[in-house]
């Protein structure tokens, strides 16, 4: 039985939707944090997909196979997706098992806040924590 809780807010002036999770995450634990990830990022001003994400998962205990699988699956999403994604972490299995999780994901982890933030919010224009595929003619390809 996965016991777990979770909050979000957001500061729309930064564009950021901080999340804190705690505890161990089952499946459909996993979908209710994605309605009210989906609600944080509509609150934000920023266009779609340019938004910054801050998740505390300091609190987060190891996690099983069908909560590892759905967080892996949430990471992979194209839709909606944060521009930047910043992970805290303390050095445990939950923070190694989010590493593995976002591995390709273009995230960072931390083990301050602060330091989260500033790299967050370094840049007007953030590289993009994921591939960016143009189509066209081939040109330059």
């Amino acid at each position: 039985m996965a016991s777990c809780c979770f909050t979000i807010d957001v500061e729309p002036d930064l564009h950021l939707a901080c999340f804190r999770l705690a505890g161990t995450f089952a499946a459909a634990d996993v979908e209710r944090l994605i309605v009210e990830r989906d609600r944080a990022f509509h609150a934000l001003t920023s266009e779609q997909n340019r938004h910054l994400a801050l998740v505390d998962i300091r609190q987060m205990t190891p996690q099983g196979l069908s909560g590892f699988a759905a967080f892996g699956q949430l990471l992979l999403q194209r839709e909606p997706r944060a521009l930047r994604l910043a992970f805290l972490i303390v050095t445990n299995l939950a923070s190694m098992q989010a590493q593995l999780a976002a591995h390709g994901r273009g995230a960072q982890f931390f083990f301050d806040e602060d330091q989260a933030r500033s790299w967050l919010l370094a840049h007007d224009n953030p590289p993009l924590a994921f591939p960016v595929f143009v189509s066209g003619n081939g040109a330059g390809a």
